[in-house]
């Protein structure tokens, strides 16, 4: 039995059909359309964009529009029109990266206002996909869903086993279809020779997904104007000077200089090391508490500790801005047995919120503050910082959870803080390489 999104999916695709039918659109691409929903009929909507977009007569453009929804038409005017138009209509000329792509999150590409990145992943698509027909624009054409969905994300450059995935595609000629045999062993060679993932339009917005938790980071440090970029912004506040060295960030704890006497390279140097931060940061981000009616997944929120972090390494790197200086001087000693307490109240089911356990709040920072320097931008707390911080959480909060600290029995405490520290048993502080 078809569930009601299928049928709802089902209904949509046979109206875009029926309406084809009956405006007089080519037979071809009647067929085209009923072939391509008979696959896949709710990833339909990449090469519908493309149709409109490499149509030159409007009475065709409008028949196609009309079987979009107000949000798909959205979507449609950032491609068509939008800041990165260029680059996405350039890739028309290759049919098969249009197929399965999810265009409804072109709103959220836009949010992002990482224009920069995104043309430049745009470029290198195209680039990428002309080095492998050897410069024969021509052959782009022939690049069909099949070839793209076959080598998006690989790497056969490098592994032989996916080298051994593409060969019976190459003999059989589901491997750019259309080629001639000699041409299709060069595309498959050149493949062969490239020695990174293979990117299409997939990846893009799957790689532009995994950004965007990391530029929300970003954005806690610098205002993003409504006609400026992240880099742009990050470029207004950066400081350099070509009489200074370029601080490279060579751990989380040790930072040195390397001479870089052009100021734009400095920054862009900079720029990428402040990413990599943020990205580490994004990753390891906790989830917040899910309800069970919400139908999405709750985003990772950006946590007090990691932002402070972020916002001392921001400043290391030369970056300087009245939300950076304010991040900076928050305690982080404090946000450390903060967030470790609201976990460990998550686990038992407390809602009472931070409020709670405020008396608690400045025991744990002075015992932390005794035993440990915390000397590091990014690091961690050594093991007895762990067992220390333990301790005093475990007497501290015998009183609000169902614990007898004289006795130590029903203890489940012990659970409950093993699940607020990271799987390396170091406090909190979440390294990710």
């Amino acid at each position: 039995m078809r569930s009601p999104a299928q049928g709802r999916r089902l209904y949509r695709d046979t109206a875009r059909i029926r309406l084809a039918s009956q405006e007089g659109m080519d037979n071809s691409i009647i067929k085209r359309l009923r072939a391509e929903n008979n696959t896949n009929p709710r990833d339909s909507l990449g090469w519908i964009f493309r149709q409109i977009l490499i149509s030159r007569s409007q009475r065709d453009q409008n028949r196609w529009k009309s079987v979009l929804s107000e949000h798909d038409k959205r979507c449609l005017a950032y491609v068509a029109s939008g800041i990165l138009s260029d680059e996405f209509r350039a890739l028309l000329r290759i049919p098969g990266l249009w197929h399965q792509l999810p265009f409804g999150n072109m709103h959220k590409i836009q949010a992002m206002k990482c224009f920069e990145e995104s043309s430049h992943y745009l470029t290198q698509i195209l680039s990428i996909f002309t080095g492998f027909v050897r410069g024969n624009t021509q052959l782009l054409e022939s690049i069909d869903n099949y070839t793209v969905a076959a080598l998006e994300g690989k790497c056969p450059g490098l592994f032989k086993h996916e080298r051994r995935q593409l060969e019976p595609l190459l003999e059989s000629g589901k491997l750019l279809p259309g080629a001639s045999f000699e041409q299709r062993q060069l595309f498959f060679d050149a493949v062969c020779e490239f020695k990174r993932q293979i990117p299409s339009l997939s990846t893009f917005f799957r790689d532009m997904s995994y950004l965007e938790g990391c530029a929300r980071y970003i954005k806690e440090l610098v205002k993003v104007e409504r006609d400026s970029t992240v880099r742009q912004s990050l470029r207004d506040i950066f400081q350099g000077d070509e009489n200074s060295d370029c601080v490279i960030q060579s751990s989380d704890t040790n930072f040195h200089n390397l001479r870089v006497s052009a100021v734009e390279e400095q920054f862009d140097i900079a720029q990428r090391q402040l990413w990599l931060c943020a990205m580490r940061k994004s990753l390891a981000s906790p989830v917040g508490p899910q309800t069970a009616l919400l139908a999405k997944s709750k985003r990772p929120s950006e946590d007090p500790v990691s932002l402070i972090q972020l916002a001392l390494v921001s400043q290391k790197l030369g970056f300087h801005s009245s939300q950076i200086d304010q991040l900076a001087s928050g305690d982080l000693h404090k946000e450390i047995a903060t967030e470790t307490l609201l976990r460990i109240q998550q686990q038992l089911n407390h809602t009472d919120g931070r409020d709670s356990f405020q008396p608690a709040l400045k025991t744990i920072v002075n015992l932390v503050q005794e035993k440990t320097s915390l000397k590091e931008i990014e690091g961690n707390g050594d093991e007895s910082h762990v067992q220390d911080v333990e301790a005093a959480i475990r007497v501290l909060m015998s009183d609000w959870h169902p614990y007898d600290a004289f006795t130590q029995s029903g203890l489940s405490i012990y659970e409950c803080f093993d699940s607020a520290i990271s799987n390396d048993g170091k406090i909190l502080m979440r390294r990710v390489y």
